[in-house]
């Protein structure tokens, strides 16, 4: 029950506070196809996590395996099934499958992110008369610095810091969630404002981050 509120309130924030969402949902051409996307995009997603977690977590328990609640914590339940079960091939094919996770969701966090600095900072602010070129070259680099970026801080967070993959799936939600209701509140709300959003974000993270550590 506890990790179904969690798993409830991290998902809203991860998929309203993400860019990458919001540029697919732009480049529909029609908004009842934006709709029906999303909707035939979630329930085909959902499948995914719910099969695999409960195939894995079932799996680990039948099977008895040597798992510490450390590493559990860890998320190693999957590898250690895989292991059992098929050997080192069974450990080649769980690689790849991580690995091609990382690539499909980092390759959209990297555009997203080159897209807001390009084009909302970049173009707006800095050089309002940028060419095509320069935008992206300005992408580019966004993208090169983003990605050495995101690789330092989770080498520092898993190796540094020795934080589990549980205590950072649950401080997504304590980081993102306040920015919900904002951000629906401005799709919604014609009196709402920018600067009524941002401090809604702000102040709602502060008040999680304060819940959560008290």
């Amino acid at each position: 029950l506890m990790f179904g509120a969690v798993n409830l309130v991290v998902n809203f924030g991860t998929v309203f506070v993400d860019q990458a969402y919001w540029q697919t949902a732009l480049a529909c051409r029609t908004p009842s196809s934006a709709v029906w996307g999303f909707i035939m995009g979630g329930l085909a997603w959902f499948s995914i996590p719910f099969a695999m977690a409960s195939a894995m977590g079932l799996a680990a328990r039948a099977l008895d395996l040597p798992l510490t609640a450390a590493e559990a914590n860890k998320g190693l339940v999957p590898p250690a099934v895989a292991v059992h079960m098929f050997g080192p091939p069974g450990a080649f094919l769980f690689a790849c499958q991580v690995v091609v996770a990382v690539m499909s969701s980092g390759s959209s966090e990297q555009l997203a992110v080159a897209a807001i600095f390009s084009w909302d900072i970049y173009r707006r602010y800095i050089n309002p008369e940028a060419t095509g070129v320069q935008i992206i070259r300005c992408a580019r680099i966004v993208i090169c610095l983003f990605g050495i970026f995101s690789g330092l801080l989770a080498i520092l967070l898993h190796t540094g810091l020795g934080l589990s993959l549980g205590w950072i799936y649950s401080s997504v939600g304590v980081f993102l969630g306040g920015a919900v209701l904002p951000i629906v509140f401005c799709l919604t709300w014609r009196h709402a404002s920018g600067i009524g959003a941002i401090c809604g974000a702000v102040g709602g993270m502060m008040f999680g981050i304060t819940g959560w550590v008290v």
